[in-house]
């Protein structure tokens, strides 16, 4: 038998996955326990290395394929739903990443756990009903499976299991206040800009699926190598060329429009350029949209643009260039804000609006 739990890696989603294997043991049955990347050939690896009579699983970022039959054959599934700020702070914590692509890393797993929002064969447990009333929620993870203990059952599953709940709260993910805990551990700039993008998807996950995602510059590169995170504004002067791209985050699959908002100074006025948006697939690049713009005015501008997601797990860029040399001019990166559109406008995808400066 396979059992799938849904989740963003860390302490929760493996304190689930471990509830599971001692509801199956209560059984006199023996369950393999793992976290896989995302593909059915995962399953499969892990199916055959297994010599166990149940292979339990978890996943954060399913694959467009894996997914699909998740969803086609319809087989009860726990989404175990924690603050992705936690799931950020576990991969930089375990050293699995740095701040930057740890962040970009659980946008990807947040993108596509957001896919399952809505589906009727999919249960939902929250970190903090767990917390609450750990009995309760064991019962509630063994009736997703056919498994569901009586009360003496779940306290042993609770005893022994207790330590990994625990961990779900520990000081490394950010203990109970996870966006102090990014501050703490990224920097107060960094941090805060995790913040942003990072409680976004927290309110997507609760389902406010309208929920803007907004990435500040923190999370863009200059053009100019050693393509370092923009931390300054950028020079534009010399020949035509990228002036800055990123963010390399995930958003998941649809149709979205792009505030994309940023400040000249006076010397590039006048200077024509090129937005495009686009999703990395390996080395390649595949074009969503662009637009022509030229910088009409000193300060403040927004650009809007529209485009559709089909792949979650591909990340985004947006990219900025001149289009041709220039002797002086300097450009600086507010934010990127990324919204749902609605069903109506979708087709609308290559429109752009200059707004004046504020």
């Amino acid at each position: 038998m396979i059992y799938t739990v849904l989740g963003l890696p860390g302490p929760f989603t493996s304190w689930c996955r471990a509830v599971v294997c001692e509801l199956v043991a209560e059984r006199g049955e023996r369950a393999s326990d793992t976290h896989i990347a995302g593909s059915l050939a995962d399953v499969a690896t892990e199916l055959l290395r297994s010599d166990r009579d149940h292979l339990v699983f978890s996943v954060g970022r399913p694959d467009v394929t894996l997914m699909a039959r998740l969803k086609e054959f319809r087989r009860p599934l726990l989404l175990a739903l924690s603050d992705p700020r936690q799931g950020a702070l576990h991969l930089f914590s375990s050293g699995k990443a740095d701040e930057r692509t740890s962040v970009r890393l659980i946008s990807g797993d947040c993108s596509c756990l957001v896919g399952f929002d809505g589906v009727d064969h999919v249960t939902r447990l929250h970190l903090e009903d767990a917390l609450a009333d750990p009995l309760s929620a064991i019962q509630r993870i063994g009736a997703v499976y056919g498994l569901k203990p009586d009360a003496s059952q779940a306290r042993r599953v609770l005893e022994r299991t207790v330590t990994q709940l625990a961990d779900a709260t520990g000081p490394e993910i950010g203990g109970a206040d996870p966006k102090a805990g990014l501050i703490e551990s990224f920097g107060e700039a960094l941090g805060a800009a995790a913040d942003y993008v990072l409680g976004g998807f927290e309110q997507m996950l609760a389902g406010q699926r309208d929920t803007p995602l907004i990435i500040t510059k923190e999370f863009f590169l200059a053009g100019d190598p050693p393509h370092d995170h923009v931390t300054l504004p950028l020079d534009m002067t010399g020949r035509a060329r990228f002036i800055a791209f990123g963010p390399y985050m995930h958003i998941p699959a649809g149709a979205w429009s792009l505030r994309y908002v940023v400040g000249f100074s006076a010397e590039a006025m006048g200077t024509p350029c090129i937005i495009d948006v686009g999703v990395s697939e390996g080395p390649v690049y595949h074009e969503l949209t662009r637009a022509h713009m030229a910088v009409s005015s000193r300060g403040r501008m927004e650009i809007s643009l529209s485009f559709e997601i089909t792949d979650p797990l591909m990340p985004l860029q947006v990219r900025l260039l001149t289009e041709k040399a220039i002797f002086d001019g300097r450009m600086a990166i507010g934010y990127a804000e990324f919204r749902r559109k609605s069903h109506h406008d979708a087709g609308d995808l290559d429109t752009s609006t200059l707004l004046p400066p504020s």
